[in-house]
């Protein structure tokens, strides 16, 4: 049996067992966001209230990128969920855009190609059989030239190492502006200042109940950069890359709740992945009083010889497909030790 079968099976086998798919562990229930102000504002702000507590209670790991895993249920029956969140700190961390090639053609990107001195990597943007799809900056230098789409957004880095998300209908000034390092287009944009961007209730635009892993990145007003994949956290853990994670509101509920100002999805399905190589310490601040699913754990990384106290463990969620475009973060060169720097 092909591996599209067999996920196949797996789908349909989790979908007709409410009682095996049923939110095991879940902490809150992850809603879609509002669409109006309606007479069901009040029960939507109460979900809204317990969700809020329940990302108040996640215990983070790391510094330069924090990182936690957070168990949610969504749709009905209540599927459980995995939220991988991790939160980069941009004035420790500088990304940029990476391809991987072949001769003097691209190939296809996976994680296992991030360099090793990379603390995130992840797919960026959505592709075509050509290549990168939308407007695409690296290095200062525009390689393509943007897309066409009402919510086709863009994640910019200028040069001082700050992200934001530009909405499509600002990229034409911005490219007119100059001063973007790197850019990567993207669709469709889900939040916009730090309230889910309404056209996503529009069904011409974006399918209202398509469940599928996703991929986000979300702009915050601290200086970092939140990045939450998806993973379906039923039947033990078996299919976790089963298509079953929150449609394109719940997803944005998601980034608002976590405080992300502005917000857009990527490429999630076959596409998503995250690898993320943290320091393994607990962040300065209050001890959280939750705890986190476990995390998939895929390899250890090595301790530093300047501060042996200090170690760093790699955690990979690999996709099923390569990608043309990635996004990589590296701890900026005045805060690198000479472990994350070789």
């Amino acid at each position: 049996m092909r591996r599209w079968q067999r996920l196949s099976c797996v789908c349909w086998f989790a979908a007709t067992l409410p009682g095996w798919v049923s939110a095991q562990g879940a902490r809150a229930l992850l809603p879609a966001a509002p669409c109006s102000d309606g007479s069901s504002r009040a029960t939507a702000s109460a979900v809204e209230n317990s969700l809020q507590r329940s990302a108040a209670l996640l215990s983070w790991r790391g510094t330069a990128v924090a990182w936690t895993t957070w168990r949610v249920a969504v749709g009905s029956p209540q599927l459980p969920v995995d939220l991988i969140v991790a939160r980069v700190d941009l004035r420790q961390v500088r990304l940029e855009l990476a391809i991987r090639r072949d001769g003097a053609d691209m190939a296809p990107w996976r994680i296992d190609d991030a360099p090793a001195d990379a603390v995130i990597a992840l797919n960026a943007g959505h592709f075509t059989d050509d290549g990168p799809w939308g407007w695409v900056v690296h290095r200062g230098r525009e390689w393509q030239a943007p897309g066409a789409g009402r919510l086709a957004a863009a994640l910019v880095i200028d040069a001082a190492g700050r992200a934001r998300i530009v909405p499509a209908d600002s990229i034409a000034a911005v490219r007119v502006q100059g001063g973007v390092v790197e850019a990567v287009q993207s669709y469709p944009q889900i939040v916009a200042g730090g309230r889910a961007l309404p056209a996503i209730c529009d069904a011409s635009l974006v399918h209202p109940t398509h469940r599928d892993i996703r991929l986000a990145v979300g702009s915050t007003g601290d200086g970092n950069l939140l990045v939450v994949l998806s993973r379906y956290a039923g039947l033990g853990g078996v299919a976790e890359r089963a298509p079953l994670g929150p449609t394109t509101r719940e997803m944005a509920q998601a980034l608002v709740t976590l405080g992300a100002r502005d917000g857009v999805l990527l490429d999630g399905g076959l596409s998503a992945q995250l690898r993320l190589r943290v320091a393994d310490v607990m962040p300065p601040g209050p001890a959280s009083l939750g705890d986190t699913a476990p995390s998939r754990r895929r390899a250890s990384g090595q301790t530093n010889a300047a501060s042996p106290s200090r170690s760093f463990t790699t955690h990979d969620w690999p996709g099923l497909r390569g990608v043309p475009l990635a996004l990589i973060g590296r701890v900026t060169d005045e805060l690198a030790s000479p472990v994350q720097r070789r």
